[in-house]
């Protein structure tokens, strides 16, 4: 099957992006998804600013600015283009084409954001054959609120980075790991909760004493540097707090061995995820997950997470949170056996249910089913 997989974003990225420096979800997405497709043994295409066109694990990679004529020619002999995030996009490139191609958005974005006001146009959902979804949360959002055919509607989850896969050996004691260190953490971009964790943090420090939290955030992930990140104030707060390290947005190989030995992900989210890619990754690697209700995170973390009630940033959403990350730190000095069985059957979880070689054959079966 040819597939092309079609990103707007001006970013410079391909499918060892994320191995090498911080990336964004969605686009990682695509790395680990477009690598998983040609593994199998498809012809996979990507298009989007990469700055030398080339073959990259096996994903033939092209600059969006290529020769035309050659561009129409993969485009109008692929089976499907997905086209990443940008709906607005659909009508100019099917007047480009005259093959038969399906043209499928595959968005991530929550459904309040305004690169999606284009879904309110009849016309342009006219026009596209298919949309692919993240969560069940995401695809009944955006069919309520743009009035979407729920029949040309598709969903396909996030997985995990495939560093994650062999993290642990299978006789390896987990909990062993996790007792290296009394650490927490925050990997998600610094808008989204950063600010409450950094409030709560000290509360946390004095119920215990040992814990440190690794900050794992900066705006690098969508390709934007120190200069112009407009979060630099809640960086500093980290580095002046007593028991915090603040380390940044890293690569996958890089941010890998941290989640190893860490015991939380300290996640206040108060931003409406679609996915999230970070708490899943955390729950493969062993690690217990506190954060918010919001959004489709009760979904993605397929009841593995504690799940604080509440608003976040109100003062009661913060006591349940010290509340919750008080009792979830003491598991882990609990049991080994226990804990050891728990973060097994965790692990175990994530690594079969969420893996991009299986996402890859649930695209395969979308394409072919419609």
């Amino acid at each position: 099957m040819k597939i092309v997989f079609f990103d707007p974003v001006h970013w410079d990225y391909s499918p060892v992006t994320p191995y090498q420096k911080p990336l964004g979800g969605t686009q990682s997405a695509v790395c680990y998804l477009s690598t998983a497709l040609s593994e199998l043994g498809h012809q996979v295409y990507l298009i989007n600013n990469i700055s030398n066109s080339k073959e990259i694990n096996g994903v033939n990679c092209l600059n969006v600015r290529s020769n035309d004529e050659y561009l129409k020619e993969i485009i109008n002999s692929s089976d499907i283009c997905i086209v990443i995030a940008l709906p607005s996009l659909v009508n100019g490139l099917k007047s480009l084409f005259t093959g038969k191609v399906k043209f499928f958005l595959w968005c991530q974005h929550s459904y309040n954001q305004p690169v999606l006001e284009s879904l309110y146009s009849s016309e342009v959902k006219k026009s596209w054959d298919g949309y692919i979804f993240v969560s069940n949360w995401q695809r009944d959002k955006f069919c309520s609120v743009f009035a979407l055919e729920k029949n040309k509607t598709f969903i396909l989850r996030n997985a995990i980075s495939p560093l994650i896969y062999n993290l642990f050996d299978k006789k390896e004691s987990i909990s062993k790991s996790k007792k290296l260190e009394d650490t927490i953490f925050y990997s998600s971009t610094p808008f989204r909760g950063l600010d409450i964790l950094i409030d709560v943090f000290p509360s946390i420090k004095k119920k215990l004493p040992k814990v440190k939290l690794k900050v794992f955030s900066c705006l690098k992930t969508y390709q934007i540097d120190k200069d112009n990140d407009n979060y630099l104030y809640l960086y500093k707060q980290c580095e002046a707090m007593n028991g915090v390290e603040y380390i940044g947005s890293l690569s996958q190989s890089e941010l890998a061995p941290h989640l190893k030995k860490a015991s939380i992900l300290a996640y206040p989210n108060s931003f409406e995820e679609t996915s999230c890619i970070s708490v899943m990754e955390a729950l493969a690697s062993g690690c217990a997950v506190v954060t918010s209700e919001l959004g489709a995170l009760p979904e993605t973390s397929s009841g593995f997470a504690s799940l604080v009630k509440g608003k976040p940033g109100s003062d009661q959403y913060k006591k349940n949170f010290i509340d919750e990350i008080d009792k979830t730190y003491k598991l882990f000095k609990g049991d080994d056996c226990f804990l050891d069985r728990k973060l097994r059957n965790q692990v175990d979880y994530f690594l079969l249910n969420n893996n991009w070689e299986r996402r890859a054959q649930e695209l395969i079966e979308i394409i072919q089913d419609y």
